[in-house]
Formats: structure tokens, sequence, C-alpha cells
């Protein structure tokens, strides 16, 4: 069985592809050297949610992936490694207002929506823990642990914009008189 339906049903697929899209409009504009606008910003920063959401639940949950191995690990670990050292070390994002972190809703929720109309339609579903034969109360409380996972995701994300790597040390709010000096490391001899 193979079909865009399918294909998309996985959540790694479709946060891979919306993911993608999304970087690629950032480096269109930074290419450009335009100023990124902000709801491109956010939706960046829900991306990244969605991409460790990706990571750590696939290594947490067992028997999750139906991918060849190195597409697993590529999709599962170093996907999101890198996705989110990029997001950490590089300071070209800014300061995230907490008041629009429930953005990291819709994508999901329009997600699990589409899972929901395959199961009525045609009794597919992508994951064992999402299938209904577990029961309304079961699949109510592990679908509500997803979504928790994605807040504690986005307010990881939504935290980390408030925090800028400098040469030397990590620079925290104006508020925290915190510094942590960064390890240096010898040059090597040429």
């Amino acid at each position: 069985r193979t079909s865009l339906m399918d294909y998309l049903g996985f959540f790694t697929n479709s946060t891979s592809l919306l993911a993608s899209l999304i970087f690629i409009a950032c480096g269109v504009v930074g290419i450009r050297g335009l100023r990124r606008p902000s709801w491109l910003d956010e939706q960046r920063a829900v991306a990244v949610s969605c991409v460790i959401l990706v990571g750590v639940g696939y290594n947490v949950l067992p028997g999750v992936g139906t991918a060849p191995g190195w597409v697993s690990t590529l999709l599962h670990a170093v996907v999101p490694i890198v996705v989110t050292l990029d997001w950490v070390l590089v300071g070209d994002r800014p300061m995230l207002p907490w008041r629009r972190l429930w953005l990291v809703l819709p994508y999901p929720l329009l997600w699990l929506a589409m899972i929901q109309y395959r199961w009525a339609t045609d009794q597919w579903v992508p994951y064992w823990y999402m299938h209904p034969s577990q029961g309304a109360l079961s699949l109510s409380l592990r679908i509500g642990a997803v979504l928790a996972g994605l807040f504690v995701a986005g307010g990881a994300v939504w935290m980390a914009s408030r925090y800028r790597l400098s040469a030397g040390a990590v620079s925290f709010p104006a508020s925290s008189p915190i510094s942590v000096p960064l390890p240096s490391f010898p040059s090597l001899p040429s």
C-alpha cells in the first residue's frame, strides 16, 4: 500500500516535508538579503519543535519505525540533532513571545484530524499507539501525551530563542547575571 496519504500519514514524513519547505523559505530570504518576517521565524520555531518531537518520540516509543535503518537514523536522529543545533547555535532568530507558543498546535492537530479521518475511511493509522482499538481513554491519553511533548519541545525552542552564543560565552537575557564560558581549543599546527 503506497499512496501519498499513507506517506503523509506518518508524522515523520509530513513534518520533514513541512520543515524542509520552511527552512528553504528561510534560506531564500537570507540569500536574497531580505529581512525575515516574524511569521516565518515563528513557523521555523514550530518546525524545529515538531522535528524535536519526531526525534524524541521515535527514540523513546518502541516499534514506531517502518523505514529502512539508514532512513530512520537520518530522519529520527541526524536531522533532529542538526535542526536543534542550528536553532541553538545560529543566532539569526528573534526572541519569540510566549503568547505565540500556541502556534505549535495547529499543524499537529490537523495531522491528528487526518489520521482520524483515515481510520474512519479505511481503518488505517500509522502508529500502533494511535490505534483506536486500544480504547478511547487510552487513545486520548496517548494523544494528550504527544501534544504535551510537543509543548515541552516548543517551550524549549521558545526558551532557546532568548539566548545567544557569542565568541567565548553564552549570552543570557539582560536580567540574568549569568555568563558561561565556552571551552577554547588550541589550534592545530599547519
